[in-house]
């Protein structure tokens, strides 16, 4: 017996650590059985105590028997997690964890597999060691054996039977990485292929490209149709583009993504896109211009702003006068510059015509409302809750600006002449008042009776340096 032992108690209260690489690659597939006696072996382990540690506890707490518990040792040994050093008796080694480690393959296992596999690549020899990828590839990412026959057709479809391992191993990497792991997903992806086969091939002779078929063409193309919407037609167009330009399908891909973004998808449009490409720089230099601002690339600038700025209605002359308005307020970027358009383009002023009509409309608003605050005796600015107010007066309540004014006048003699203004115009639009001839009949003093006035305050002035030194020096004349 060693020096020193868990006690009961103290094994119950412990920790039983499970490593993270089991959790993510091998508990999600592990069969139940299994996993129950992996963990509770591995707490016998750790618990240091043989009655926790041994074939008859665990039968009788897991409620399995013991030649149950025999065969989920043999899966787990399959799995690479144990090795079963003997079966009678029972001794089993635990294996450190190791993610994506080859697993130990029970003989005969595969064997249909590999026939299949040896059928599709007549041309060499297929050795233990490509073998064991493939089964590594099954063990590992758990993708059906029929799944990986179809990547391999696929491959020879692609490549020719005398294809190199690797590639194949890439290619079902691919697959299972887009969730293609079932036999009936792979068919699918293969039916996939062979319809669009002779479509790739259009592709790459209308770009004049002589390298061979690739297994990225057809996620590709499938992007380009599925996702993006785009003709076969359109595709072609694209494609006959790059031309003279050494055209590939990563080049194509890029230039279909571009078109993707700006919303281009017909072949007019893409025309009419190309066509005002040329527009777009000069009216994204204008605008840059206009803003003090210097962009060594534009490319940017013209697919975040100057595009969906003509796609809005705004021509390069209009988009220039924004700019000089936006930089002579102080903004000076095109995303301020962004704000405004999208608050312009709600309100519905497109044109260069329409929008200075309505900032000579909020410039007399502006003046208008000024005027109103001077009149009331406010000295300050026009703020926001000003123009809420006046424009609830003018335009919900229906009162013109000459009697906004004038009731303006009537409450500069009382507190808080804003609220009053508010009360005596509300008196107006209740009883029907709508001028000022009209308003000069109302006694103020009785609608705003209520309503504190102010003190007479004594009169004030500004006086010069000169003045008070003036008047300092007759004060001193007078003698105390």
């Amino acid at each position: 017996m060693g020096l020193a032992r868990y006690s009961r108690e103290f094994a119950r209260s412990g920790y039983t650590l499970l490593d993270n690489a089991f959790i993510n690659e091998y508990l999600p597939h592990c069969p139940e059985k299994a996993l129950k006696v992996y963990i509770y072996a591995l707490f016998g382990l750790n618990s240091g105590s043989e009655s926790f540690n041994s074939l008859e506890k665990m039968s009788s707490v897991l409620e399995l028997s013991q030649e149950e518990i025999i065969k989920a040792f043999e899966q787990l040994e399959e799995m690479g997690l144990v090795e079963v050093v003997s079966s009678s008796p029972l001794d089993v080694k635990y294996l450190p964890v190791s993610e994506g480690k080859p697993r130990k393959i029970r003989p005969g296992k595969y064997s249909e597999f590999t026939k299949q596999v040896q059928t599709l690549l007549p041309d060499r020899m297929i050795t233990l060691n490509e073998f064991n990828e493939y089964f590594n590839l099954i063990e590992t990412y758990h993708i059906e054996p029929e799944a990986l026959i179809m990547v391999i057709k696929y491959c020879t479809l692609l490549k020719g039977t005398n294809i190199n391992y690797r590639y194949i191993v890439t290619v079902a990497k691919n697959w299972i990485s887009r969730g293609i792991v079932t036999l009936a997903a792979a068919e699918q992806e293969l039916c996939s292929y062979n319809r669009q086969a002779e479509e790739i091939k259009s592709v790459h002779k209308a770009m004049g490209y002589r390298g061979g078929a690739d297994f990225n063409d057809t996620a590709l193309y499938t992007k380009w149709r599925e996702q993006y919407g785009f003709s076969v037609d359109t595709i072609l167009y694209a494609a006959r583009l790059l031309r003279q330009k050494k055209g590939n399908m990563e080049k194509l891909n890029l230039l279909l993504d571009e078109y993707y973004k700006n919303k281009k998808f017909s072949i007019k449009e893409i025309e009419d896109y190309n066509a005002e490409k040329q527009r777009y720089r000069e009216a994204a230099f204008s605008v840059l211009k206009e803003l003090g601002q210097y962009l060594p690339n534009v490319e940017p600038a013209i697919e975040n702003y100057i595009l969906p700025w003509m796609d809005k209605g705004y021509d390069e002359k209009t988009l220039r006068q924004i700019a000089n308005y936006c930089f002579k307020v102080g903004i000076k970027s095109l995303e301020g510059m962004d704000k405004l358009i999208i608050r312009l383009h709600k309100l519905g002023l497109i044109s260069l015509e329409s929008i200075n009509e309505y900032i000579e409309e909020q410039y007399h608003t502006e003046k208008t409302i000024s005027e109103m605050l001077e009149r009331a005796g406010i000295n300050r600015q026009v703020n926001t809750y000003d123009r809420s107010n006046f424009r609830l007066w003018t335009v919900t309540w229906g009162l013109g600006e000459q009697l906004v004014l004038y009731a303006a006048s009537c409450c500069r003699d009382y507190f808080n002449p804003l609220k009053n203004l508010h009360a005596l115009l509300s008196y107006y639009k209740s009883n029907g008042i709508f001028s000022v001839e009209k308003a000069r009949e109302v006694d103020v003093e009785a609608v705003l009776g209520g309503m504190k006035r102010k003190e007479q305050a004594m009169h004030s002035r500004e006086y010069t340096r000169e003045e008070l030194n003036a008047m300092f020096t007759s004060v001193e004349d007078y003698e105390v």
